[in-house]
């Protein structure tokens, strides 16, 4: 979906994985986040969500 929000148009700042490690492709890493300089973040989760009409601040915590 990163890949695809910005073919899109829009500006995808980090993909946040609440895991590890990816279970998927690394091909997929590689073509969806990276091609795109999209950065991955494994072991974390999204705390909060600033924004009324639009998304414009999300802050992400490290999980246990």
């Amino acid at each position: 979906m990163a890949r695809r929000f910005t073919l899109e148009g829009a500006k995808v700042r980090a993909v946040i994985e609440i895991q590890k490690e990816s279970r998927g492709l690394v091909r997929n890493v590689v073509q969806c986040l990276e091609d795109f300089d999209i950065p991955l973040y494994f072991s974390h989760t999204i705390s909060h969500i600033h924004g009324k009409d639009r998304v414009e601040k999300v802050f992400r915590g490290k999980s246990e």
